[in-house]
C-alpha cells in the first residue's frame, strides 16, 4: 500500500546549508545524538525554539531493549507457527509455551512501567 501524499503545508521542500568548524560540528552532532534525533531534526527544533524529545535509553543492556528483543523472538516463533498452520501441519503443543512467554513478557513490561512511574514520582 502506498503512503498517502502529505499536504503541501506540511511537506518539507526547502533546505538551508549550514557550515560548521570541525569542533562545532562534533558538538552539535553529539547534542543531536544525545537527544535521540537526527542532526536535521535537532537543528530544526533548536531553530524554532521547540522542545527536544526525551530520549529513551535503548542500549543493549537497557530494559526496553531486552524486552523488545524478547518480543521479537516471540514474534518469530509465532510467525513460524502461523506458517506451519498454513501448510496444514499440527502444532498445537507449540502455542501454550509461546502464550506463557508472552504473558511473562507483558508482566515484566507492566512491572517496568510501574517502576518508572514510581521513580518519576507519579
Amino acid at each position: 500500500m502506498v503512503r498517502p501524499a502529505k499536504a503541501a503545508d506540511v511537506r518539507r521542500v526547502r533546505g538551508a546549508g549550514v557550515r560548521f568548524t570541525a569542533d562545532e560540528y562534533a558538538a552539535v552532532l553529539a547534542k543531536a545524538s544525545a537527544s535521540g534525533v537526527s542532526l536535521s531534526e535537532f537543528l530544526r527544533l533548536a531553530a524554532l525554539n521547540r522542545p527536544l524529545p526525551r530520549k529513551v535509553a535503548a542500549g543493549p543492556n537497557s530494559t526496553a531493549f531486552v524486552i523488545a528483543n524478547e518480543l521479537r523472538r516471540v514474534g518469530v516463533n509465532l510467525n513460524q507457527i502461523a506458517r506451519l498452520s498454513h501448510m496444514g501441519i499440527e502444532h498445537e503443543g507449540d502455542l501454550l509455551p509461546l502464550l506463557a512467554d508472552i504473558r511473562e513478557i507483558l508482566a515484566r513490561v507492566h512491572g517496568a512501567d510501574e517502576s518508572t512511574r514510581r521513580q518519576a514520582g507519579g
